[in-house]
C-alpha cells in the first residue's frame, strides 16, 4: 500500500511538473511572437496591400522579381521573400531632377538602409510618393531626402490612407512644403529630423501620428506648425503619444481644434473641411492671432523616446 502511495505521489509530481514545463514554454513562445509581430509591424490591423508597382527615377517602372529572386540597379536591390518586397539601399543615390516622384510606390514595401551606408533622394517634386500600402523603413544606415513638394507623401489627405512606418535609422526628411504629408505615420524607432521649410510648410501633415517609446529621437519642424493631423468631416484625426515618450518643449501639448480649410494639400479640394489637432503650447495659442477661429502650431517640436 505504501509503494502504490509512493508511486501515485511521484506520478503526480511528474505530471505537474510536465504541465509547468509546458505553460512556461508557451508563455515564452508567445512571449517571443509578440515581439517579433511589433518589431516587424505585424500586430496592426491594416490589411496587407501587394506590391503592383515600384518606380525609382532614373530607372524607370522595375520589374518585380519572383519569388525568391532579386533586381538590382545603382545603390539599390529588391528582393522577393515570398512576396514580401525589400527594397535595400546601399549608398544609392536617386533623383534627376525631372520633378517627378524620385520613388513611386503602389502596395507594401519594406525600405532598408544598410548598415553604415549614406543614401539620399532628391526630387524637384515629392520625394517618395505612396500611392497605395505600407512603407516600412529601418536600417542603421542613413537617408537624406531632399524634395521640392513633399518628402514623403500620399496622394491625398482623403480616406484610406496609405501609411509609412519609420523603425530604425538616422534620417533628414525634408521638403519644401511638407516633410510627410498623406499618410498615417508610425514612429517607432529611428532618429533625426523631418523638416518643411517654406514660410507655410508643415513638417507632419497626417490622418493619424503614433508615436512608440521604441522611439530614439525626432525633431520635427515647420514654419506652419511641425505637426497637423487632419481628417475630412465628419472623420476624427487620430494621435497616440504615450507617456513614455517626452515632447519639447514641455508646455505643449495635444490641442483639438474647430473645423478648418487646409490650403496646399495634395490631392484634395481647397473647399473640404477637416477637423484638425496639433501639438501647441499654451504660449503658441495665446501669441497666435485669431486662434480661437483657426488652428496653430508649434513651430518646432522634438519626440523622444524611453
Amino acid at each position: 500500500m505504501k509503494n502504490l502511495s509512493r508511486e501515485f505521489v511521484g506520478r503526480t509530481i511528474r505530471a505537474l511538473l510536465f504541465i509547468g514545463l509546458v505553460v512556461i514554454l508557451c508563455t515564452a513562445v508567445s512571449s517571443a511572437g509578440l515581439f517579433l509581430a511589433s518589431r516587424f509591424g505585424l500586430t496592426r490591423s491594416r490589411e496587407q496591400v501587394p506590391l503592383t508597382a515600384l518606380s525609382i527615377e532614373g530607372e524607370g517602372s522595375v520589374e518585380l522579381p519572383q519569388r525568391g529572386k532579386m533586381v538590382e540597379g545603382e545603390g539599390w536591390r529588391l528582393r522577393n521573400s515570398r512576396d514580401i518586397y525589400t527594397l535595400t539601399l546601399d549608398n544609392a543615390m536617386i533623383g534627376d531632377g525631372s520633378g517627378q516622384p524620385a520613388i513611386s510606390i503602389s502596395g507594401d514595401l519594406i525600405m532598408e538602409l544598410k548598415k553604415d551606408s549614406g543614401n539620399w533622394i532628391s526630387s524637384y517634386g515629392n520625394g517618395i510618393q505612396i500611392e497605395s500600402g505600407t512603407l516600412v523603413i529601418r536600417g542603421s544606415g542613413s537617408l537624406k531626402i531632399d524634395a521640392g513638394g513633399a518628402a514623403i507623401a500620399g496622394s491625398s489627405m482623403e480616406s484610406p490612407l496609405p501609411a509609412c512606418r519609420i523603425e530604425d535609422g538616422e534620417l533628414e526628411i525634408i521638403g519644401y512644403d511638407f516633410g510627410i504629408t498623406g499618410v498615417e505615420l508610425e514612429l517607432a524607432g529611428g532618429t533625426g529630423i523631418i523638416e518643411a521649410k517654406s514660410e507655410t510648410g508643415t513638417g507632419i501633415c497626417a490622418g493619424r501620428l503614433l508615436a512608440e517609446p521604441s522611439l530614439g529621437s525626432f525633431t520635427i519642424r515647420g514654419n506652419a506648425g511641425a505637426v497637423l493631423l487632419a481628417s475630412p468631416q465628419p472623420g476624427t484625426p487620430g494621435i497616440s503619444i504615450p507617456d513614455q515618450v517626452r515632447i519639447l518643449p514641455q508646455s505643449a501639448g495635444i490641442k483639438t481644434w474647430g473645423t478648418a480649410r487646409i490650403k496646399g494639400l495634395p490631392g484634395s479640394s481647397p473647399d473640404l473641411l477637416y477637423n484638425v489637432k496639433t501639438i501647441v503650447s499654451q504660449d503658441g495659442v495665446t501669441n497666435h492671432p485669431g486662434a480661437g477661429d483657426t488652428y496653430v502650431g508649434e513651430p518646432e517640436i522634438t519626440l523622444i523616446g524611453k
